[in-house]
């Protein structure tokens, strides 16, 4: 019960919770709309899509490698953690703005959906790599007693802001898709500046009245 009490009076919680809300839907909508976008622009049908989606898949996970060690080279070139960590998420969250052309490359490339395909494994690619970053973020504001507490609330949070965005894209995306392809691609972003206003420093310890460190109260 105290634990949790500390939790809650910890921005930390909350610039992680909002940033797996913001962002988590955007990867579900990447994965289950690419298909049907194929389909739709191009008349792929899913065994012809087979090897667009296998791209996007596969340069995503080389994304979350190279996303998620941008921080610790960075760290390790004399930089802070707060530095290393939102160097790499302003860095991931800015290659995903290209997103926003995807509605227009029907127009543009009206018989090659590779160039479509591209955006949307920048996109994925991007997104791992902002994921694998930020999942670091709890280990480096809450002692490891309470990591697993945080991602778990993160994680809820996540679900919760996927089925909003999932009533919000089948209500929208047919009707105006360029406004939920700005979302997608902004969530990053404005995720990242919520983080920086809720936690302006990574790896300080909270303190209660009179400086004390509130995590002491957990121990002992």
């Amino acid at each position: 019960k105290k634990l949790y009490g500390i939790l809650l009076r910890n921005r930390g919680l909350y610039a992680f919770s909002i940033a797996k809300g913001l962002t988590d839907p955007v990867w579900w909508f990447y994965l289950f709309y690419l298909p049907m976008y194929l389909n739709d622009n191009y008349g792929l049908s899913l065994e012809q899509a087979y090897w667009p989606i296998v791209t996007v898949y596969a340069v995503s996970s080389v994304g979350s490698f190279l996303g998620g060690g941008l921080s610790g080279l960075r760290i390790k070139r004399g930089h802070t953690v707060n530095s290393g960590r939102k160097f790499a998420m302003l860095v991931t969250s800015l290659c995903v703005l290209p997103l926003v052309l995807v509605p227009h490359m029907h127009q543009l490339f009206p018989h090659n959906a590779w160039p479509a395909v591209g955006l949307f494994a920048l996109a994925a690619a991007a997104h791992q790599g902002w994921s694998a970053t930020l999942f670091t973020t709890p280990t480096d504001m809450f002692p490891s007693t309470s990591v697993s507490t945080v991602v778990g609330i993160g994680g809820a949070v996540g679900s919760l802001g996927g089925a909003l965005f999932t009533v919000l894209v089948s209500h929208m995306l047919s009707l105006h898709p360029m406004v939920v392809f700005l979302l997608a691609s902004g969530a990053y972003i404005v995720s990242l500046l919520i983080f920086q206003l809720l936690v302006p420093r990574i790896g300080v310890s909270p303190k209660g009245e009179g400086g004390v460190d509130l995590w002491a109260e957990t121990n002992g």
